[in-house]
């Protein structure tokens, strides 16, 4: 039986929707096949009772990372120098001659080519995003073109605000794939759907279980919490603001992320300590809050061809959820809408709804369900079932 070699970004605990999701399918898949997870990362998550190994690599953009972060961390201002630190070490790199900051694609490559002759690997799922892992992946195949390569795509290529990929590009690749797996959201990318019709195979995003625990607080307080990034034109915070100014004075929003710095420079002084905007945390950390919190938000996207993970993250903690939708075809809501604590409404006049959302979080607010009782009418959407589903499209089961 071959092996299974993929390639992702980053895994746990660093920050990586994408390779986060890609590292539970990888574990999920290790119970049943020799997997080889291959990710740019410092440090990495335990893989557990499985057959999965997981293969770092750290670049010399990766180290200079690491040496920037670690020097500001130890003059205790890592929040506020970072930047400052991190543009110092660069020149300091480029000086030097050694400013490759791409240096990892040749060193995720070499890892690649490392496993795949000394391990039998007949398939490899290369996970976007960003798309560059496509291109490595691509590389890999071109030097075993005896094994068979399937894209693994969780987001579009195309029309995308922040990664766009020229589509000459992308079909000089793809025309080499066995088939290419996307999230149901791609589907409303019609051109990229019609140009792949043959390959193309639907694969929803995972569920994956969380270890979360009930807070019971008596302080009077109603706390509600969103985590993830905010964008101009994609997924603005201003109406979230909004709305909390029309809440009663109990209610208390906690954002973790980032993103629109101006418009939350304004509206952390307008609401003071009703507001608090953290950076990003560790998914440890984060479960810690959630489970702090009363109320979880999700905010879907002004596009179609791309819906938030973290929807099915809110899901698996069993907390309530407001979900506010910004198109009547969200995707993120087709997700989650038989979710039995759901309270949905639209984003841009969600302050002229702010009695009917007070209502349901009063309503719901204390609720917790366990992630059977959360997922129990989504089960194909388990971590498990999706796994399952990517066997079938690689035809793994057929192998064994």
């Amino acid at each position: 039986m071959s092996n299974i070699l993929v390639l992702t970004d980053r895994i746990p605990p660093e920050h990586s929707a994408t390779g986060r999701l890609i590292y539970h399918i990888a574990r999920e898949l290790g119970k049943t096949q020799t997997v080889f997870l291959v990710c740019l990362c410092d440090a990495v998550s335990d893989a557990g009772e499985t057959s999965l190994h997981i293969c770092p690599v750290v670049s010399r953009y990766g180290k200079y990372r690491a040496l920037t972060k670690k020097a500001a961390a130890a003059r205790g201002v890592q929040k506020l120098f970072y930047k400052i630190w991190y543009h110092l070490y660069y020149r300091y790199a480029k000086k030097k001659g050694l400013s490759d900051v791409f240096s990892h694609r040749k060193a995720l490559m070499r890892q690649c080519c490392r496993l795949m002759r000394a391990h039998n690997v007949g398939t490899i799922i290369s996970s976007s995003n960003p798309f560059e892992n496509q291109m490595i992946a691509h590389a890999v195949w071109k030097k075993h073109p005896s094994a068979k390569w399937y894209p693994y795509m969780m987001d579009s290529s195309r029309n995308n605000a922040v990664r766009a990929v020229p589509e000459t590009v992308e079909k000089q690749l793809f025309s080499h794939a066995e088939k290419i797996v996307i999230v149901p959201a791609i589907l409303f990318d019609q051109n990229f759907c019609g140009d792949y019709a043959d390959k193309i195979c639907v694969l929803d995003l995972p569920i994956v279980p969380v270890q979360t625990h009930d807070v019971h607080r008596d302080d009077g307080k109603v706390r509600l919490i969103y985590a993830g990034l905010f964008y101009p034109e994609i997924r603005s915070p201003e109406h979230l603001f909004r709305l909390l100014e029309k809440l009663p004075e109990n209610y208390e929003l906690e954002v973790y992320g980032g993103g629109c710095q101006d418009i939350v420079k304004i509206y952390r002084q307008e609401l003071g300590e009703r507001l608090r905007v953290n950076g990003f945390v560790s998914p440890a950390v984060l479960n810690e809050k959630t489970a702090e919190s009363d109320i979880l938000v999700n905010i879907g996207n002004t596009i179609l061809n791309q819906v938030s993970s973290k929807v099915y993250d809110l899901v698996a903690c069993g907390k309530p959820i407001l979900n506010f939708y910004q198109n009547a075809q969200d995707i993120s809501l087709e997700h989650v809408k038989e979710y039995p604590l759901l309270g949905v409404f639209e984003y841009r006049t969600a302050e002229d709804n702010a009695n009917a959302i007070v209502s349901f979080c009063e309503t719901n607010k204390g609720k917790a369900l366990s992630y059977e009782e959360a997922t129990g009418s989504m089960q194909d959407k388990r971590l498990s079932a999706v796994a399952q589903r990517l066997s079938k499209i690689l035809n793994l089961e057929e192998e064994q």
